[in-house]
C-alpha cells in the first residue's frame, strides 16, 4: 500500500490512517512518522498540514496580536480550508480569538471587502449567521468556531501562523 505523508510517498503492507501530526500504518504502531513543523513549541500548539498554530500569551487588540505574531516570525491566521477550520477551532477555545481576516478602515460592513493579512485569496469564509454585522472591521472565531466582526481596539487572544521552516 503507498501512502502520502508530507510529500512524501511511503510504503507498507497494511492499509493506512492518517492524523493531523501523524501517520500510522494500522497494526505496526511503532511506525510512526511525526509531521512536526520546526520550531513549533509554544504553550498551546498545534501542527497541521505543514504549519505551526499557536494562541497569543494574552488578550490584546488586533494591531498589538498582528505584531505579536510577527514577533514570533509568525502571522494571524488565515484559514484557506474547512479541515484548518476544524485544526485550529478548539485552540483557545473558551473565548473569541482573532484571526488574521479584517477590512479597510471606514469601509462598509461587507464580507466581500475583508482580505486576509498575507494577501492571500479569501476562498474559504465561517461567517456566524448575520455576520458581519458592521461592529467592526477586524474579523475573530466566536466561542464553537463561526466568524464574526469586532472592534479592532477589543482584547483577546489572537491565533499565529508559522509556515513550515
Amino acid at each position: 500500500m503507498r501512502c502520502w505523508l508530507a510529500g512524501l510517498v511511503v510504503t507498507t503492507a497494511t492499509s493506512c490512517t492518517y492524523d493531523f501530526d501523524a501517520y500510522t500504518p494500522r497494526g505496526d504502531a511503532a511506525a510512526v512518522v511525526n509531521d512536526a513543523v520546526v520550531g513549533c513549541k509554544e504553550a498551546g500548539a498545534r501542527t497541521f498540514g505543514g504549519h505551526c498554530y499557536f494562541p497569543t500569551t494574552a488578550p490584546l487588540a488586533f494591531p498589538d496580536a498582528k505584531k505579536a505574531c510577527e514577533a514570533a516570525s509568525a502571522h494571524l491566521v488565515v484559514i484557506t480550508s474547512s479541515g484548518e477550520q476544524a485544526a485550529i477551532e478548539s485552540m483557545a477555545s473558551g473565548a473569541d480569538r482573532w484571526i488574521g481576516f479584517s477590512r479597510p478602515p471606514g469601509s462598509a460592513s461587507d464580507a466581500k471587502l475583508f482580505r486576509w493579512v498575507t494577501g492571500e485569496p479569501a476562498n474559504y469564509f465561517k461567517w456566524d449567521a448575520g455576520e458581519p454585522r458592521g461592529m467592526g472591521e477586524c474579523a475573530r472565531m466566536k466561542t464553537g468556531g463561526p466568524w464574526g466582526d469586532s472592534s479592532c481596539a477589543a482584547q483577546i487572544v489572537a491565533i499565529c501562523e508559522r509556515e513550515s521552516i
